[in-house]
């Protein structure tokens, strides 16, 4: 992960076509320094919240924008030039600006460093990137400003807790039902968001893949053939672990015929390095490269109410028949949850539920403090996740 401030990077932030005006983004330190230089322009002349028109080293007439630190989309200097789209243009200004010091900035890097820097919140980069994936979050901004303001009733009720009586504890239950039922909502708004975590099911042809996932999601999702090649596209279902939900996905078997093959590159191609894998083989043959160096792998020796071959190390035995080693795949799918907003919201919302509870039985004191609780989860504002992280890649590497 690159952190908000370590250098300077650049992208073109609009589409490459044809168009009547392309941006060019930088941000990082030196970001109007360089500009300056690139448009022959007195030193600090864009510094701070400035614009100007002017030549840059002879490719175009543009306007740079700029922004101080503190005060940009990222919260680092940042200059925006606004030149004509034409490929060409952009290609040789990002050429001189590299040449500069700055690098190519990665898939949303520019929102990362927002994030990261405070500027925008876990739930406004998922809300960014379910925009970009075709979907229409909305109404979570009143549901945040509703929460806040009857969070904000709830603390003026806890730093007055001594002068308050029983009497007002059933008034004090009402606001914390209200704000417990305005977190899950917001719980359910971001894990609608979210990209959930997957674990691929891989293996040889005939290794049992498609009944282990049968068996996990606890339906006959996929097809089962002693035949090799049944599974081609494969199945995918969310399920839910006691972590929180995830995807498990199903695909075609190795050494299998030419379809089989192209299934799996297909599957293969669509991979990213945090997703989990299950590898499956009966005669615990080793994974290949790209699956062995995974960091979350699991090595199965399926078929074990059938295989006599002695177990080597390293490897579950499991056999879906018999239940052998079911417990420990679910284990392993059930990893220590991802840091995300949806689980945030949640906690809140449980412990904002106890504090209803004490509340309502007369126990103010009590119920202020498991509320105490829930403020603090809720002010905790995300700066790592992987779910996060996850959104972030659906991003261009303009945004």
């Amino acid at each position: 992960m690159t952190h908000a401030g370590f250098d300077l990077i650049a992208a073109v932030a609009t589409p490459p076509a044809v168009s009547a005006v392309a941006v060019v983004r930088l941000s990082g330190p030196g970001a109007s320094e360089l500009v300056e230089k690139l448009m022959d322009l007195h030193r600090g002349r864009l510094k701070g919240m400035r614009r100007k028109v002017g030549d840059f080293a002879g490719i175009d007439r543009l306007v740079a924008l700029s922004w101080p630190s503190g005060a940009s989309y990222t919260g680092e200097e940042m200059v925006d030039l606004m030149c004509h789209g034409t490929p060409g243009t952009t290609e040789a200004i990002m050429e001189l600006l590299i040449q500069g010091g700055a690098r190519p900035a990665l898939p949303g890097e520019f929102t990362r460093r927002a994030w990261q820097s405070g500027r925008i919140t876990a739930m406004d980069v998922l809300t960014l990137s379910s925009r970009y994936r075709g979907g229409k979050p909305e109404g979570r901004r009143e549901l945040e400003e509703k929460l806040a303001a009857l969070l904000v009733e709830a603390e003026a009720v806890i730093e007055f807790e001594e002068e308050h009586g029983a009497g007002d504890a059933y008034s004090f239950s009402v606001l914390l039902r209200d704000s417990r039922d305005a977190a899950e909502e917001l719980a359910r708004s971001a894990e609608s968001m979210e990209i959930l975590p997957r674990v691929f099911i891989m293996g040889p042809v005939n290794s049992g893949k498609s009944t282990l996932f049968n068996a996990i999601v606890r339906e006959k999702a996929a097809v089962v053939s002693s035949e090799p090649g049944t599974t081609r596209d494969g199945a995918e279902r969310t399920i839910e672990m006691q972590s929180g939900m995830m995807r498990l996905c199903d695909t075609a078997g190795t050494g299998g015929d030419r379809l089989d093959t192209e299934a799996l590159q297909i599957a293969l191609g669509g991979m990213k390095p945090e997703d989990g894998v299950i590898w499956m083989d009966r005669k615990q043959g080793n994974p290949p490269d790209h699956i062995a160096g995974r960091s979350r792998l699991l090595l199965v020796a399926s078929q074990r109410d059938r295989e006599r071959e002695e177990l080597k190390k390293g490897w579950l035995p499991v056999s879906a028949v018999t239940g052998e080693g079911m417990t420990e795949v679910r284990v392993f799918l059930a990893k220590p949850g991802d840091d995300t907003p949806s689980s945030s919201y949640r906690g809140a919302a449980a412990q904002l539920e106890k504090a209803r509870i004490a509340a309502e039985e007369g126990d103010l004191a009590l119920a202020s403090e498991i509320a105490k609780i829930a403020l603090e989860e809720l002010s905790m504002n995300l700066r790592t996740g992987e779910a996060v992280e996850r959104a972030l890649e659906t991003f261009c590497v303009g945004k």
